[in-house]
């Protein structure tokens, strides 16, 4: 319900009444100076000064409301695209094991050449952000994160590897890796892949169902269409 509908449901001599009233009705540590009324001009300064406290308290709700709302259309509108999508995590996912660090799960495809130091530099970053603080990893802010001696290779932008690496971390701490023979497992940060595919398969579903929606007859062509040809 909007603000405005609250405020009529009361009758505004309620808040222009005397000045006692007033202060009895004003809430204790609202910040509201209750000794400024006595006049009708007062009174309707103090009823607009609750409005706007009332309005500022109810933004944030209002942003979560929304914001649910939001979320709940859109998977009302792209579930299909989204069931396809977490298949799509699934099918990856139970295949991720390139050297038997789940053996229980199937084995999966073999490692690529850049694989192996993406994932460790990915796992750097976030142990660096973990030690050094988030805002280090910020480039042009960071003191040691981005430097060549420390271990970093600047080749490729940092975002996809911190993506590996928090994924890493998230996989590891969820489900160990049997025996891991160091600090960082690669089976562990391809599910960071997974899930980048994952969202592109949603959001390229999500992005056709909604250019169906808009498109007339469905997204066909009608018949009428082809006279002209």
């Amino acid at each position: 319900m909007r603000l405005d509908g609250v405020i009529s449901e009361f009758s505004r001599s309620k808040f222009v009444a005397d000045a006692a009233s007033i202060r009895v009705q004003a809430p204790t540590g609202s910040g509201v100076d209750a000794s400024c009324v006595g006049h009708d001009s007062m009174n309707w300064k103090l009823l607009d000064e609750v409005r706007c406290r009332l309005r500022r308290r109810m933004i944030p709700s209002a942003l979560v409301f929304h914001l649910f709302t939001s979320l709940r259309r859109l998977l009302a509108t792209t579930w299909p695209s989204a069931v396809v999508a977490v298949a799509a995590w699934v099918s990856v996912v139970v295949c991720i094991d390139p050297a038997g660090s789940y053996p229980n799960m199937p084995e999966g495809p073999g490692l690529t050449v850049d694989e192996i130091f993406n994932v460790e530099q990915g796992v750097l970053l976030v142990e660096q952000a973990r030690s050094l603080g988030w805002l280090n990893l910020v480039p042009g802010t960071s003191v040691e994160a981005f430097k060549p001696e420390n271990h970093y290779l600047p080749d490729h932008p940092p975002l996809g590897r911190y993506w590996l690496g928090v994924h890493h971390h998230l996989t590891w701490w969820l489900a160990p890796p049997f025996e891991p023979e160091g600090p960082f497992v690669t089976a562990c940060a391809r599910t960071g892949s997974a899930t980048a595919f994952a969202l592109t398969v949603w959001l390229i579903g999500a992005f056709a169902s909604c250019c169906n929606v808009f498109l007339p007859s469905g997204g066909r062509e009608s018949p009428g269409s082809l006279k002209g040809l």
